[in-house]
């Protein structure tokens, strides 16, 4: 939250929330622009609780996150990845032990240092230092927002990877 080189001087950080071994861990790149105190409250956030009321999931179960501390719509995913972002978020995914890890948008995705050469909206496995957790790969939620044809992808996405949990 603190490390100057992950946050433009002055931005808002937003912390992340919710309770250590969550049920699933929600992340994104970086906050919205409209998030104020409380990360994913705006309107990406509103769209997003609209998909977990439809999964049925409760948010008390939650854990939300995001890659970098502050809204850096312009991030340098090279510089970031040398900075060690990707440890960064193992290291967080690590200290909440999650059972299950949904990673929305190719901009966290490639801050992940993920293969570009696999599709978004996947299924597989996140190595943290105590073994691994489920993944779904997602579209950000701006695309799924305004997409219909990538909700109805995403949703059957989400419905076989939920069908097969432990």
């Amino acid at each position: 939250m603190t490390q100057d080189s992950l946050a433009p001087p002055g931005a808002l950080r937003v912390r992340p929330s919710g309770p250590v071994g969550a049920e699933l861990m929600l992340a994104v790149a970086h906050p919205e622009q409209a998030d104020g105190d409380t990360l994913l409250s705006g309107p990406l956030g509103r769209f997003l609780r609209g998909f977990t009321k439809a999964a049925g999931l409760d948010e008390t179960s939650l854990y939300f996150a995001s890659l970098l501390p502050a809204c850096t719509p312009h991030e340098d995913s090279a510089e970031l990845a040398q900075a060690g972002i990707a440890d960064i978020f193992a290291h967080h995914v690590s200290l909440v032990k999650p059972k299950r890890l949904l990673v929305f948008g190719a901009d966290a995705l490639s801050l992940m240092q993920h293969d570009p050469a696999q599709g978004p909206a996947e299924a597989r496995e996140y190595a943290i230092q105590s073994g691994t957790v489920p993944m779904l790969c997602a579209w950000g939620l701006d695309r799924l927002g305004q997409r219909a044809r990538a909700r109805k992808a995403f949703w059957n996405t989400w419905l076989q990877w939920t069908a097969h949990a432990d």
